[in-house]
């Protein structure tokens, strides 16, 4: 999916144009919204007429040889010892290792 963003004003002025594409995931309007106001921060230092190619993505990542330590369904936890990559509130999803 291409999104295609020109913020250029009423007065016709040349603005940049964001155009947003998705490998892996779903260009939503939130995620328009954001990177819009992220880049429109950097309009000062180009041309009027830049043309701002963004292509957002996901990817997936194994991790073996990890311990779950304790479940504490209380709070609703599970601790694991080991290093899970990824940025802090990231997803991360626990299944049995399938070993060939």
């Amino acid at each position: 999916m291409c999104v295609i963003i020109d913020s250029s004003n009423s007065k016709g002025d040349g603005s940049m144009k964001f155009i947003i594409s998705g490998k892996n995931i779903t260009v939503t309007e939130g995620l328009k919204t954001a990177v819009q106001d992220k880049l429109s921060k950097l309009e000062r230092y180009f041309t009027p007429d830049t043309e701002v190619v963004v292509t957002l993505s996901v990817q997936k990542v194994t991790v073996q040889n990890l311990e779950v330590v304790k479940i504490d369904a209380e709070q609703n936890l599970i601790l694991v010892k080991g290093a899970i990559p990824g940025n802090k509130g990231g997803l991360v999803t626990i299944r049995n290792s399938v070993k060939a």
